[in-house]
């Protein structure tokens, strides 16, 4: 059906009208005035928004340049003194009434527009608890430095009185032992330390005479004419008694004792003595050393006493001749000899210093340098100790 053109015309203006006033009554809507109470809101948030305004730039800068925290590590004092002085100076910015003011009458205008969500002082409130907090670490950090350079000064104080005593023993202990060593050798100047051959020599009208020939006869001649004249004659009979011999080389050559190479320094029952090819006891065993041996005279060493000091071994003998009889001979002369040895403490191991802080380096140094000195001082007391047995054992054994 076909819809008249006066009809659509009409339509078409009906539309455009209604639209219009719609639009016309929306524009009336959003011109209305305001209400009181809005304009209240918005007045107080206006006047929220210039206090902030007011006291964020003062703010922010104070606490972007003052609020500082502290590194645990810290040990330079005048760096931990600076710090203090500006979390202080900010400490007081928030603690001061013109921002404690403003930031209460923020909270006071947010109240009055039920507006609960925020509280413009909790940041402020945070920021103080932290540069208190920060400003007691700081102290405690001081006085603990201070505390531990009191500490330094004490210990390296106490470790120089400890170096100079030990300094002192040491020197005492070196004038004792020059005091000392000097009897030992005067005693031991006069020590002969004679060979057996130079004792033999010395000894030559008082030993046993072992040649047969060197025997003298009743008439004071040595010779062989003089032997056979004293047999009543009977030179047979008398060359007759070497009938086991092959020759007279034979008999010329048997004495009274063994020859010198005839001879063996023997042991037993840990006993030492010396002995002929035929077991008889040329000198008799006792507990000494045997170290020399010629015409019935043996040089001996008879332990007295032994003592141990520190790393050596001390040993004292009495050194001199005896004969048959196993008693010396003009006396004897006390030696002494030392052995030392090394007393290995084992697997010993050390601490790195990678790790170590500057002060346990010089504790480390220090005690090093102290058990140097200790050790030291303990050598040279076991030395003079040793010296003084010696002196009492020269003092006890010493013939008049």
């Amino acid at each position: 059906m076909k819809i008249p053109k006066t009809l659509r015309t009409f339509f078409l203006l009906f539309f455009i009208i209604t639209a219009f006033e719609g639009f016309s009554q929306g524009s009336i809507q959003e011109a209305r005035e305001v209400t009181a109470e809005e304009k209240r809101v918005q007045n107080i948030e206006k006047q929220i928004r210039d206090i902030r305004d007011g006291m964020s730039k003062d703010y922010d800068y104070f606490f972007d340049h003052y609020f500082l925290s502290f590194n645990p590590g810290m040990t330079d004092k005048k760096q931990l003194n600076q710090m203090i002085q500006r979390n202080t100076e900010a400490l007081n910015f928030a603690m001061s009434a013109d921002l404690q003011g403003k930031c209460s009458k923020i909270n006071q205008l947010r109240k009055s527009i039920n507006q609960y969500e925020n509280d413009a002082c909790s940041s402020i409130d945070n920021k103080i608890n932290k540069l208190r907090a920060n400003n007691i670490w700081a102290d405690q950090r001081l006085k603990g430095l201070d505390k531990q350079s009191a500490d330094n000064v004490a210990a390296k104080e106490q470790h120089e009185n400890e170096i100079k005593n030990l300094d002192a023993q040491i020197n005492d202990l070196d004038a004792l032992l020059e005091a000392n060593e000097t009897e030992i050798k005067t005693y031991n100047k006069s020590n002969t330390n004679t060979s057996l051959d130079d004792f033999l020599i010395t000894h030559k009208n008082t030993t046993k005479q072992t040649d047969f020939l060197d025997t003298p006869t009743s008439n004071g001649n040595n010779d062989l004419d003089d032997i056979l004249s004293n047999s009543n004659g009977k030179s047979d009979d008398f060359l007759a008694d070497t009938k086991n011999s092959d020759n007279l080389d034979d008999f010329l050559n048997t004495g009274g004792d063994a020859t010198e190479s005839d001879f063996k320094i023997d042991y037993k029952n840990s006993l030492t003595g010396v002995i002929d090819s035929q077991g008889k006891v040329l000198i008799p065993y006792k507990d000494w050393k045997v170290t020399e041996y010629k015409m019935g005279i043996a040089k001996v060493r008879k332990l007295i006493e032994k003592r141990k000091f520190c790393t050596a071994i001390y040993v004292a003998y009495k050194v001199g001749f005896v004969d048959n009889s196993g008693d010396f001979i003009d006396g004897y002369e006390i030696d002494f000899s030392e052995d030392s040895f090394h007393d290995y403490p084992g697997l010993v191991i050390h601490a790195t210093s990678n790790n170590l802080t500057y002060a346990e380096r010089v504790a480390i140094e220090r005690k090093r340098e102290r058990k140097k000195l200790e050790a030291q001082k303990k050598r040279k007391q076991c030395r003079l100790d040793a010296i003084q047995w010696e002196k009492s054992i020269i003092s006890q054994y010493k013939l008049p």
